[in-house]
């Protein structure tokens, strides 16, 4: 489901974003609206869920966010005579009195914002852009080619959390991702959300079923619990089982190796708790 919404989806919400970047902010909250449905449908999470907590499971950025980043991706081209002249002459009254065209040994181009008498053209795409430009480390304006440069401006605006969703099986990574975030059907997030009158464990009778005493204390699953820490120390891993570990993996490993989730998974459905 996230290669149809990167790949079908996505493309059609930012289609021309640079020209029409300068939207209402009702309308900019329209469209991040769709993607928010798109997060929530994939990783399973409740509707009450904030939207930091969608995309730091996927990994994905607001899309007013990859707007800026398109706009300068752009801005650089225009810069460095790497577009069309008809939008190199778009940029000629904003560079500096000394010179007309922007030249590659120049350092640091700093261009003034043109004057405006509406607000909307203060947000279009020139001015607003070399706003963002302007703002920009000197080394990463002068940097020598697009793709340096594209690549330092995403390691600039977009976050690189650790994309712990997309592993494994539709259904064990859907509840494994609701257990991390605290809005699963165990008694004590439902009991958070008012949507039950208590939060005991109705296995064995625990004051309190959390996260932390389905993985770690229900003796109801101490079969299933041993095997799973069998499989995890079989890894050899140097360092303790913790919560932290069963909800979100290895650190010292990267993503794709992470095959503890096989583990945890196979844990979360045999213990038929979320059945």
């Amino acid at each position: 489901m996230i290669k149809i919404y990167i790949s079908f989806i996505r493309p059609i919400l930012e289609y021309g974003d640079i020209i029409w970047d300068n939207c209402s902010e009702r309308d900019a909250a329209l469209l991040e609206d769709v993607q928010v449905t798109a997060a929530r449908i994939i990783t399973g999470i409740r509707i009450n869920s904030s939207r930091t907590i969608l995309y730091n499971e996927l990994g994905w950025d607001a899309l007013s966010v990859r707007r800026k980043v398109h706009k300068l991706i752009l801005f650089y081209k225009i810069v460095y005579g790497l577009a069309p002249p008809y939008l190199l002459d778009l940029l000629k009254p904003c560079f500096p009195p000394q010179t007309s065209y922007p030249l590659r040994n120049q350092d640091g181009l700093t261009f003034s914002i043109p004057q405006a008498r509406t607000s909307s053209y203060i947000k279009s795409y020139i001015p607003s852009t070399i706003k963002l430009w302007n703002n920009l480390p000197l080394h990463i304006r002068n940097l020598p080619t697009l793709s340096s440069f594209s690549q330092s401006i995403k390691k600039l605006f977009y976050r690189t959390p650790k994309k712990l969703f997309n592993y494994g099986k539709r259904k064990a990574n859907i509840i494994h991702c609701q257990l991390r975030n605290n809005v699963s059907s165990l008694n004590a997030d439902l009991h958070k959300d008012y949507l039950r009158d208590n939060s005991v464990c109705e296995n064995c009778g625990h004051q309190t079923e959390n996260v932390y005493h389905f993985f770690l204390e229900c003796p109801c699953y101490d079969v299933e619990r041993c095997t799973l820490f069998k499989c995890i120390s079989d890894m050899g891993l140097h360092q303790p089982i913790t919560l932290n570990m069963l909800l979100c993996g290895d650190d010292t490993i990267s993503h794709s190796e992470n095959i503890a989730f096989n583990f945890i998974h196979t844990y979360i459905l045999q213990t038929k708790r979320f059945h």
